[in-house]
């Protein structure tokens, strides 16, 4: 497969699954576009892929919040005419505590993060690789949210939602030359 040339955004990339990603995208010559809440991180990340001689944009995006999320997306198809894979990475994972002690706010937070951050990204790419008719969206779920962990409840419902979405969304998307996939890992 041809991946010089090609665009990938990559959510929560300043750490663990995100950062690995993003080195090797680069390491297979992606221009990478980094996206997450820790600018500061995400300077590290780019320093790191210096030599590799591609484009690496940086984004401070809340991706819960779809403006925001819009106003990213807008700017890299203008800078770049395209999207070829879009990497779902970004989550709220480090919260451990009982169910009936989980807070509205909590839960609030971890759906806005974790799904529908996925959601507003998701739709906000789709257009483009409509257009074009190619492209790839990988959803980083877990395996929390296949069988759920005691004391995540949040997190592995989001998880679970992630699954469901990916699947859904394939289907519907399949004709239009665009593949969604999510993948299940354990403690990274």
């Amino acid at each position: 497969m041809k991946f010089s040339g090609k665009i990938a955004i990559i959510t929560g990339a300043s750490v663990g699954i995100g950062r690995a990603v993003a080195h090797i995208l680069a390491q297979n010559g992606v221009n990478v576009i980094l996206l997450d809440v820790n600018y500061e991180k995400l300077l590290e990340v780019k320093d790191e892929l210096k030599a590799y001689n591609l484009a690496v944009e940086l984004y401070d995006c809340d991706i819960s919040n779809e403006e925001n999320v819009n106003k990213v997306i807008l700017d890299v198809i203008n800078k770049y005419g395209q999207i070829d894979y879009l990497i779902n990475n970004a989550g709220i994972w480090r919260f451990w505590d009982s169910f009936v002690n989980v807070s509205a706010q909590d839960w609030e937070k971890i759906i806005n993060v974790n799904v529908l951050g996925t959601v507003f990204i998701t739709k906000a790419t789709l257009p483009y690789m409509q257009k074009q008719k190619f492209g790839r969206i990988v959803n980083v779920a877990s395996v929390a949210g296949v069988y759920g962990n005691a004391l995540m409840s949040p997190y592995s419902a989001t998880k679970g939602a992630i699954i469901s979405l990916t699947k859904a969304l394939a289907k519907e998307v399949a004709t239009d030359g665009i593949l969604v996939n999510s993948v299940s890992p354990g403690m990274v």
